[in-house]
């Protein structure tokens, strides 16, 4: 754990304590469990080993929130398995990148950068935004998306988009885990949305057929899958 993650975490800590949540220091991340599952708030940090910023001693990162629901994750990983006790333990279903991509507000919201020389000073500053960011929008975003129904509409919204989304960041992945929380949530929706998803998928494989296989096969099978697996826990969910 290098000095600026050790003074952050000092600093944050009481804040977080109060709030329920614990650090890992494994991890670099602070876990809160919840009746489905958990909440955290993690930051990825780095020294940059060349330039200006490495000359005058600066240290940045991003952070952001996830929500594991425990439900969804089960039947997720039939088709996008996590290896590893450790990885798995600690997966999220769903994540926003507050720091810098999906700022609920973007001066407040901005990146750490944390000056090797004016340490106290960067991390009191970067704790008192992430403070008011948890208090003001973090903790409503925690409170949103336990519950099942919302977690699953704004996953699966819009369906008609390659773009990250403020929930899932990775297009190919967001349709796995949108379909599972519509399973848990929303069984009657999940054959329009296996195919909606498909239609959507289909029209850019045909896009880019001079660039790539087609990816729509491979999501079908998939998304298959899903609903056999939620189908072996108990839901009620139909893939056609």
């Amino acid at each position: 754990m290098k000095q600026p993650d050790r003074t952050l975490v000092s600093v944050l800590d009481p804040f977080m304590t109060e709030h329920g949540f614990k650090y890992v220091k494994s991890r670099d991340v602070y876990i809160r469990k919840t009746d489905s599952g958990l909440d955290d708030f993690s930051w990825s940090s780095f020294p940059l080993a060349t330039g200006p910023k490495w000359r005058a001693g600066y240290y940045e990162g991003q952070y952001g929130l996830g929500l594991r629901n425990d439900a969804v994750e089960e039947i997720t990983r039939v088709a996008m398995p996590i290896y590893g006790a450790d990885n798995q333990r600690y997966a999220f279903t769903v994540y926003r990148s507050v720091g810098g991509y999906f700022a609920f507000d973007r001066e407040r919201d901005r990146e750490l950068c944390l000056r090797f020389d004016h340490l106290e000073e960067d991390v009191k500053e970067t704790v008192q935004r992430i403070e008011a960011m948890l208090s003001v929008d973090g903790f409503a975003w925690y409170k949103r998306y336990a519950d099942p129904v919302t977690l699953s509409r704004d996953l699966n919204d819009p369906i008609a988009t390659s773009e990250a989304h403020p929930l899932q960041n990775n297009p190919g992945s967001r349709p796995l885990v949108g379909v599972a929380a519509a399973c848990v949530a929303e069984p009657g929706r999940v054959p329009e949305l296996i195919e909606a998803y498909l239609n959507f998928t289909s029209e850019r494989d045909k896009l880019h057929a001079h660039k790539r296989p087609p990816e729509a096969p491979d999501m079908e099978k998939k998304l298959l899958m899903i609903v056999e697996r939620a189908r072996e826990l108990g839901y009620e969910a139909k893939a056609r």
